[in-house]
């Protein structure tokens, strides 16, 4: 324990970054309201003088702690009486006089206030002052914030009595183990990545006491720090901070703010933008190289994140990749018509795409851009466009990594007027989300390229002389430099390679004899690696740190040196999250796996007091990613029955979330249960009405389930709405929309030509039928995913012989169509592919 009087320690993190404030019942002591309770012992003769005056219990009622006491009240069927009580006691708020020192509070730009505290005296303080200020109080989901200090009410606000108030003994039981709210879990993610100072607050609080202990699990996975202000700490608080290593600070609330104020840190409106970047999670690169080691030793030949220490210190090699990237981005570069670009690296795991761009991202520092790069939970877009804007840099490029999930908002930045700057946005992404939702890129100033993982003979020598450079070869060591080269062709990617380099050789063609040693772990461990497998193979990127905290915590240690296998010789962790270190691992925890579907489950029911409806959180990402279907089935090859199981186990915690739906009603339609899909799908549609995708999965159900019948009067009536509904969507004018139409054509173009296959013997098609959908196809660049369309509509033509119903010209997607032999029957279309 820092138990100390001394504020240096402190002072150095204020005058910095700023921390994360919380605030407790000692704050608002010697603030003005109709209780003038001072603290709890004074709200609680209040309580007992109205309710319970002529109770025979009084004497046994007056020894309760507050908290039972109000659930005696609840229990009375005086809830909404004390409201009430509570509304009166706390409302309206003020300070004594314009020299109290709680006006002092707005003299540090704070970014984050927590407070326990019902009533309005922060929000009192900033309006006196003329200050903004955001408050988050309700149990929804976070409110937009446009960059200024914002106040979350843990335990409700006076100003909304109607959400309720935590005082009562079950309100904090509620409060700490169900889905109340989305404050405590932002709170319980701040207390692991972030700075805080407690002021004012008690133990006493069992909520503080949930807090601590989240934060005391963590463990040695902590990078942060934590401090708290008490006059007069107790033995238990002394106690609880040794535990903890944090730091005490004996002085009253009166004497922090008046210190703080003392400070005289006042930030001009940049250093205020870069303040709020950072909170949100995007760190700039001359920052982040003021804290390089000294000396340095990468990691990254054994699993571990890339650094840009790795990029600076020359620890990654160059390869074809790395070329080709800088010649392409050059070219992006040069358009001139265009001020804001992006780049996009996709592929496989452990392909390099996270060094690439890092390294790209290095050589344009060199030329004078500013180098931002995202690594939060939530994606703040007001923080990132402000702070370019305020930058004095005429060149800026942002780097986000797993970047797919937030293609939607990188669209809205390519449109962002930012008059004078240049903004490049570097991304990388696994293959089979980039593909899905590039769309909301194409059409910008952007190039895609495909991150090779096979090495050349140039990319091995180059790979050789890095290795050997940095003391790197490993088992190849007593090779000569010919054989090393060989070795390394031999080994042909990135992963295999690191498996070597850590494992000695052993990979895949000789099962992985290491992954024996996996016996050594105990339950826990072996639970954990499973999840991290799955994650993986879920295109999940990494397994957020407050998850591991949350389900494993301190019972599973890292570093245990007491035996021969360790977890970490399998894994890489941050301060953000952990992930295996290499996927040949991943694939064989996997083959070896049982109960792949319980434990999909579990992870599943823990995020969901995370979860909200259109959160853009990691937490919403996760959730996405776990649930679908095609993943599901394909890769971890989970039984059809257990995944309907799942669904039905997860309404209770999902039901309030239109992705659940959608899902569930996708894999019923792919089972052929198409009114139970549609039932599924129109609640969906009930949470997010103008949701593309909905919209797009109910007009698809309405046509797949007519081209299941055989009976063409009925069939024709659903295929009709469907139909009607589709076109709605591709000839709409929305901008989401119509970035999205290719796939909208693609179903509709499949499905018509299937219906008109099934019933040609009852209804011929029209010649305007055949022209409509020739003439969307010309919207439709081909790709992976749409090219069937144009197959099938092109095998019909010449079914029907009508192929001059199309262009066909050596341009034309048809072109290669040309003399292939066509039966009389339209292939089965494949799953929908739009996500």
């Amino acid at each position: 324990m820092n138990k100390t009087n001394d504020w240096s320690k402190l002072d150095e993190l204020l005058l910095a970054t700023p921390p994360v404030l919380f605030l407790g019942a000692g704050f608002s002591r010697g603030a003005i309201n109709k209780a003038n309770s001072e603290d709890g012992h004074g709200l609680k003769k209040i309580i007992l003088d109205d309710f319970f005056r002529d109770d025979p219990d009084y004497e046994e009622l007056e020894k309760m702690n507050l908290r039972d006491l109000c659930e005696e009240a609840y229990i009375a069927g005086k809830k909404s009486e004390l409201i009430e009580l509570l509304t009166e006691s706390f409302n309206n708020t003020t300070v004594r006089d314009k020299n109290d020192y709680h006006l002092k509070l707005v003299e540090y730009p704070w970014a984050v206030i927590y407070s326990v505290n019902i009533d309005d005296l922060v929000e009192y303080i900033y309006r006196f002052e003329k200050r903004k200020l955001v408050v988050w109080h309700g149990n929804g989901k976070q409110p937009q914030n446009n960059g200024v200090t914002e106040l979350i009410k843990l335990h409700g606000c006076v100003n909304y009595p109607e959400e309720g108030y935590i005082f009562s003994r079950s309100d904090y039981t509620d409060l700490t183990s169900s889905k109340l709210d989305a404050k405590l879990n932002e709170f319980t993610s701040d207390l692991l990545s972030k700075n805080v100072i407690f002021v004012g607050a008690s133990l006493d609080e069992p909520d503080i006491e949930y807090y601590l202990s989240v934060y005391e699990k963590a463990g040695y996975t902590r990078t942060n720090q934590i401090f708290f202000i008490d006059p007069k700490p107790s033995r238990s608080l002394r106690s609880r901070v040794k535990r903890l290593d944090a730091t005490l600070i004996e002085a009253s609330a009166e004497e922090f703010i008046n210190h703080v104020s003392s400070l005289k840190f006042n930030p001009n409106e940049l250093e205020k933008a870069r303040i709020k970047l950072e909170y949100y999670g995007v760190h700039r690169l001359s920052d982040v190289e003021k804290i390089f080691e000294s000396p340095y030793d990468s990691k990254i030949y054994e699993g571990s994140y890339c650094k840009w220490q790795d990029v600076s210190e020359g620890w990654l090699y160059d390869d074809e990749n790395y070329q080709n990237a800088k010649e392409e981005l050059e070219k992006l570069l040069s358009d001139k018509t265009n001020n804001n670009h992006c780049y996009s690296v996709y592929g496989r795991v452990f392909s390099g795409k996270s060094c690439l761009i890092k390294k790209l991202a290095y050589d344009l520092s060199k030329k004078g851009f500013e180098i931002l790069e995202y690594r939060g939970k939530r994606f703040n877009y007001y923080s990132v466009v402000n702070y370019i804007k305020l930058s004095s840099s005429k060149n800026l490029a942002l780097l986000i990594d797993n970047a797919s999930y937030y293609y939607e908002q990188i669209e809205r930045l390519l449109h962002e007027q930012l008059p004078g700057k240049q903004l490049l946005i570097l991304t990388a992404s696994r293959e089979y989300y980039h593909k899905r939702k590039r769309y909301y890129l194409e059409g910008n100033s952007f190039i895609d390229c495909r991150q090779m993982d096979k090495f050349s003979r140039s990319d091995a020598c180059n790979i050789r002389d890095t290795l050997d450079k940095k003391v790197r070869l490993s088992y190849m060591t007593t090779m000569d430099k010919s054989q090393q080269v060989a070795e390394i062709c031999r080994l042909g990617s990135v992963s295999n390679l690191i498996v070597g380099l850590t494992y000695g050789g052993v990979i895949k063609g000789a099962k992985i004899k290491y992954v024996k040693t996996f016996e050594n772990l105990n339950t826990y461990e072996k639970k954990l690696l499973i999840e991290l497998a799955i994650l993986d193979e879920m295109e999940f990127e990494y397994y957020p740190m407050e998850l591991f905290v949350e389900r494993y915590g301190s019972i599973i240690d890292f570093y245990n040196n007491c035996r021969l296998t360790r977890l970490v010789d399998f894994i890489r962790f941050d301060e953000f999250g952990l992930s295996l270190n290499n996927t040949i691992i991943g694939k064989e925890i996997l083959d070896k796996a049982k109960n792949k579907e319980q434990i999909i489950l579990e992870l599943l029911k823990t995020i969901a007091n995370r979860v909200y409806e259109e959160d853009r959180s990691i937490w919403y990402i996760l959730f996405q990613c776990l649930l679908k279907v095609e993943i599901l089935e394909k890769r971890l090859r989970i039984r059809k029955d257990s995944i309907k199981n799942m669904f039905l186990e997860l309404k209770s915690e999902y039901g309030k979330i239109s992705y659940f739906w959608l899902q569930f009603g996708l894999f019923e339609q792919s089972q052929g249960a198409y009114v139970t899909a549609l039932g599924y799908l129109e609640k969906s549609a009930s949470i997010r009405p103008k949701a593309f995708k909905i919209q797009h999965a109910l007009a698809r159900n309405y046509m797949c389930y007519a081209n299941s019948l055989g009976n063409f009067e009925k069939a024709d009536v659903l295929f009709k709405t469907g139909e009607s509904k589709m076109k709605a969507l591709i000839e709409s004018t929305n901008s989401i929309e119509r970035k999205a139409r290719p796939y909208s054509i693609s179903s509709y173009v499949s499905e018509k030509v299937k219906f008109i296959d099934k019933f040609k013997q009852y209804q011929a098609p029209s010649g305007n039928d055949l022209k409509y959908m020739g003439r969307i196809l010309e919207y439709v660049e081909p790709d992976d995913y749409t090219k069937s369309a144009f197959h099938k509509f092109y095998r019909l033509l010449t079914i029907l012989g009508k192929t001059n119903v199309v262009r066909m010209t050596p341009q034309s997607p048809y072109f290669k169509f040309i003399g292939e032999k066509v039966d009389d029957t339209i292939e089965e279309d494949e799953i929908d592919v739009f996500d």
